[in-house]
């Protein structure tokens, strides 16, 4: 992904991307938004809506830092908006 820098790299590059291993990498990235978009998988959106249930999790029982989590639904918002998914609770 180092090298995409637009949506036209993108789109000739599509076939030859992957995920990232740090899937909560897709929330704040455009272009892989983008690429989510692109190219559908089921997996990859059930480990986005995994990660989100984890952190809420981690933020209910202490575990996370509360003070960031307007941010966490800062960035929750705009991946839904961006790749029109409904992100359900497991």
């Amino acid at each position: 992904m180092e090298e995409i820098d637009s949506a036209d790299r993108l789109a000739e590059n599509l076939e030859k991307i992957e995920m990232p291993t740090q899937i909560v990498a897709v929330m704040a990235d455009p272009l892989l938004q983008k690429l989510m978009v692109l190219r559908p998988d089921a997996e990859g959106f059930a480990r986005v809506s995994n990660w989100i249930a984890a952190y809420m999790t981690d933020v209910a029982t202490g575990d996370a830092d509360p003070s960031v989590l307007l941010d966490m639904v800062d960035v929750i918002h705009s991946y839904v908006l961006n790749t029109k998914v409904r992100i359900s609770s497991t």
